[in-house]
């Protein structure tokens, strides 16, 4: 290792360590209910976790096409604390600062979508990459639809408008990242990757699982804001950052995975029964959803369009 290599591990070992310091002392500050000085401290802490991504960009080496995406998100994160920050210290309640805070906050989940896709399309086969999107995408409708039945239910006074229409689109983005995260994990669990690879897998379902309580309690128009949840958001960058910098994926190659070509494949093998089993489950839960009253009639003709699309 050259003098240049050991600088710059230095200088990345830093940061991770000055990232993980702020962190703690804004875990701490929140606890204690220190307003200024946890508000200080988040958007160092965001910061110092994008750029911790960008400084390690030659060690995760073929994968920075869309790992960047994720640094992305991190940065838009900060963009949100800058905001909350002068919201929060100098403004009246209800600024426009705070506006923008809230929004910046919502944007992550959709570079995290980015970025995971580009995983797929780089890792993926072009069949493979086409049939999982379109899995994904699905289960993402149904889910949706499933949703905007259980609100109308809670909620008969419930409607889709302007206001609801951008908590509707993210919530769409968070399932559809859900479940693409969990069809890859089932996909590629054959195969091996590095530790950091699992870390952060485990640690952007969990973020994922959150923002989908968010989400549901926005729409619900419940209080949906915790001060100690912000704890384990700001927690899921950090991990993000450590993970994808320390976590040597410059010696992961890229995969050229194919389920459908490789003929001793489990899927391969039972391709056309898993996808007759699928519908059928879909079909199953759109007639007990009906028999419960979640599901009116048009929402069954809807999911029997569904499973017939899915089929061809």
């Amino acid at each position: 290792m050259t003098f240049a290599d050991e600088r710059y591990n230095r200088i990345r070992y830093t940061v991770g360590i000055i990232m993980v310091l702020f962190w703690v002392v804004y875990a701490i500050a929140t606890l204690a209910d220190v307003e200024l000085l946890y508000n200080s401290v988040s958007p160092i802490v965001s910061f110092t976790a994008a750029f911790l991504i960008w400084l390690s960009r030659d060690e995760i080496g073929h994968h920075w096409s869309y790992v960047r995406w994720i640094m992305f998100g991190i940065f838009c994160w900060f963009i949100g604390d800058i905001f909350w920050f002068i919201d929060a210290t100098f403004m009246s309640e209800g600024s426009v600062f705070g506006i923008i805070a809230d929004k910046c906050y919502l944007f992550p989940d959709y570079f995290f979508l980015g970025g995971l896709i580009g995983y797929v399309k780089a890792n993926f086969r072009r069949n493979d990459f086409m049939i999982t999107i379109i899995d994904c995408f699905m289960i993402t409708v149904i889910a949706f639809d499933i949703m905007q039945r259980w609100l109308e239910v809670k909620d008969p006074d419930y409607r889709i408008n302007i206001e609801t229409l951008n908590t509707i689109l993210y919530f769409f983005v968070t399932v559809f990242l859900l479940t693409l995260i969990l069809v890859v994990m089932m996909k590629i669990r054959h195969i091996k990757h590095t530790v950091g690879f699992y870390i952060f897998s485990i640690a952007i379902s969990f973020h994922t699982v959150l923002e989908l309580r968010y989400t549901y309690l926005l729409l619900r128009g419940t209080e949906s804001e915790s001060a100690y949840l912000d704890i384990l958001y700001l927690l899921f960058m950090v991990v993000y950052s450590g993970s994808l910098s320390y976590g040597r994926l410059k010696n992961t190659p890229m995969q050229q995975i194919s389920q459908m070509d490789n003929p001793d494949s489990f899927l391969h093998k039972n391709f056309r029964k898993l996808y007759w089993a699928e519908s059928i489950f879909v079909f199953l839960i759109g007639v007990v959803l009906y028999a419960l009253g979640f599901l009116k009639e048009r929402d069954t003709y809807f999911f029997v369009m569904l499973i017939l699309g899915y089929i061809i």
